[in-house]
């Protein structure tokens, strides 16, 4: 027994389900098969604790975040993966994320991704290199960021 955090969806026929297990990984599944959809029909494409999942099908890699703040890349030919993250400016100090920070895969701009923090950020080369595009969205308020690391996972 599991519970998805999130789920998303390609555009492929059929499609294919993608999410982030609690506790138990990042997967994806066929939303169709000849003769149903088995366990094996599932493929575990990072552990840890999976949360948001999305593909980006020209180039078949898939965007992820996993627990603590981390968003990986990998390709889903190779199995290949890559960390990607925004990085704050000069003397900043650190970027202020949730524990369940989204990621978003735009739908029609191909290897533009979405991650915020206080700040939203945009990559358009599937995480290559990342633009900050809005001011800080929170309150700032220190005493809210005075919370135990446990709590907000980060």
């Amino acid at each position: 027994m599991s519970q998805f955090y999130h789920v998303s969806l390609d555009m492929d026929r059929p499609y294919h389900v993608y999410g982030g297990l609690q506790d138990n990984s990042s997967w994806i599944g066929d939303s169709a098969f000849p003769g149903g959809i088995t366990n094996d029909r599932w493929e575990n494409i990072y552990g840890g604790d999976g949360f948001w999942v999305f593909a980006d099908l020209p180039i078949r890699i898939t965007f992820m975040r996993i627990a603590r703040r981390l968003y990986r890349r990998v390709n889903r030919k190779t199995h290949e993966s890559r960390g990607l993250q925004p990085l704050p400016n000069y003397k900043e100090g650190k970027l202020r994320y949730n524990w369940n920070t989204p990621i978003h895969v735009s739908p029609t701009q191909n290897g533009t991704i979405y991650i915020g923090a206080q700040f939203l950020f945009r990559s358009r080369d599937h995480g290559q290199t990342w633009e900050r595009i809005s001011p800080d969205l929170t309150t700032n308020d220190p005493e809210k960021q005075k919370q135990n690391n446990r709590r907000n996972h980060g």
